[in-house]
C-alpha cells in the first residue's frame, strides 16, 4: 500500500500531529524521514514545531487552564462543539488557542501542583541484550550492563541513563518524551534511536524519525536525522554530526556484533561483556592488531577460531572461563 501524496502533511506543524498520532504507521515514519531531507533547515523548524507542541501538552492537566476553558463552554452553550475542538485540534490551533489565553490573562501563574512520579529503575541483564517494554509502550533494547532510571507522569516521559547502551522505539502517546545522558538531552520526535553513555562519553545515533539534542553550554539545539550520529567525549568536545554505521547499529540489538578495523584489545572488551568465558592478551602489543568482522554475542570460540585463522594468533586456555592469546610463531597480522 502506497500514501496517497495529497495525504501527506506539508508543514513541520502538520507532521508534529501526524507522528503524535496513535494511528501513525510506519509508512507514515518513513515518508516523515524523505520529507526531513528534501530541503535544509526543516529538521530545525520541526525542532521549534515539537517545542511549541510540547509546551501546549504540558498544559493539559493544569486546573486553572481547565477550569477556565470549562467556564468558556458554559458562558457560549457551544460545549459539545469545544470539547472535540479541545480533542482534536492541530498543533498549530492549540498553539493559537494558547497564545490569546496568555493575551487575556496576563501572567499566568500553575498552581495546582502536578502529580509527582514514582522514579523506577529498569537494569539491563549483566552478560546478555535484555528487551522490554517500559509502561507507556515504548519498546527499549538494553546492552548488555545497561541501566537507566524512569519518570513518567500526565506531562513528560524522562529517561536518565546510568550507564551502557539502549535501543528506544518510542510509542507515540501525546507526552513528550526525552533521554538525558550526562549534560545532554534528547527529545524524541516519532523516533527510533540509540543513546550510549560509556565512562562519561555519549553518543547518540538515530534509526528513523528525527531527534533534537539540547545541552546546557549551547545556546541551541543540533537535530539529527536518519541514519546520523553524534559523539560527545567525556569532556564535552564533539566531531559533529558524522554518518551512522546502521549495520552495527542495527545489528547488537540482535545479539550481531560488527567490528570495522577495530583494536583487538577494544573488541575483546565488547565481546567480554557477553561471556562468563574472557578472552585475554597474553602479549599487549597484540592490543593494536585491527580486526573486521562479524562475531554473536557470547560466541567466544567463534571469535578465537577467527582469530586463529585470519590473523595467525594461538589460544591457550588457563582453566575454565579463560582464553589467551599469543602470536603464532612470532609472526601476527595487523589487519
Amino acid at each position: 500500500m502506497t500514501h496517497d501524496f495529497e495525504s501527506l502533511p506539508r508543514t513541520a506543524e502538520a507532521w508534529v500531529a501526524r507522528l503524535a498520532s496513535p494511528r501513525c504507521s510506519v509508512k507514515d515514519r518513513e515518508a516523515f524521514s524523505r520529507w526531513l531531507q528534501e530541503e535544509p533547515g526543516r529538521d530545525a523548524a520541526f525542532v521549534e514545531a515539537s517545542r511549541l507542541h510540547d509546551a501546549v501538552l504540558s498544559l493539559r492537566q493544569d486546573a486553572m487552564l481547565r477550569a477556565s476553558t470549562r467556564q468558556g463552554r458554559e458562558r457560549t452553550g457551544r460545549g459539545r462543539r469545544r470539547r472535540q475542538i479541545f480533542r482534536f485540534v492541530l498543533p498549530t490551533a492549540l498553539a493559537a488557542s494558547l497564545l490569546i489565553w496568555l493575551g487575556v490573562s496576563g501572567v499566568y501563574t500553575r498552581h495546582a501542583a502536578a502529580p509527582v512520579a514514582q522514579e523506577q529503575h529498569v537494569l539491563g541483564a549483566p552478560d546478555r541484550i535484555f528487551a522490554s517494554t517500559l509502561p507507556d509502550g515504548t519498546k527499549v533494547v538494553l546492552d548488555a550492563g545497561a541501566a537507566m532510571s524512569l519518570r513518567f507522569d500526565d506531562d513528560r516521559r524522562i529517561v536518565t541513563m546510568e550507564r551502557g547502551r539502549v535501543e528506544f522505539v518510542v510509542a507515540h502517546t501525546g507526552v513528550p518524551f526525552e533521554v538525558r545522558a550526562g549534560s545532554h538531552v534528547i527529545h524524541d520526535i516519532g523516533t527510533t534511536f540509540q543513546v550510549s553513555d560509556i565512562e562519561g562519553a555519549v553518543t547518540v545515533g538515530l534509526l528513523e524519525g528525527a531527534v533534537s539534542i539540547d545541552r546546557a553550554s549551547w545556546s541551541g539545539t543540533r537535530a539529527l536525522t536518519p541514519n546520523q550520529q553524534i559523539r560527545f567525549a567525556a569532556d564535552g568536545s564533539t566531531d559533529g554530526v558524522t554518518p551512522l554505521d546502521v549495520d552495527s547499529a542495527r545489528g547488537w540489538t540482535r545479539g550481531e556484533l560488527f567490528f570495522r578495523q577495530h583494536r583487538l584489545d577494544d573488541l575483546l572488551t565488547e565481546m567480554n561483556r557477553y561471556s562468563e568465558t574472557k578472552i585475554r592478551l597474553g602479549d599487549r602489543s597484540l592490543g593494536a592488531v585491527e580486526v573486521s568482522g562479524s562475531f554473536h554475542a557470547g560466541d567466544q570460540q567463534a571469535l578465537v577460531r577467527a582469530l586463529e585463522a585470519g590473523w595467525s594468533l594461538r589460544v591457550e586456555r588457563r582453566g575454565t572461563d579463560e582464553l589467551v592469546l599469543y602470536p603464532d610463531n612470532g609472526t601476527v597480522k595487523t589487519h
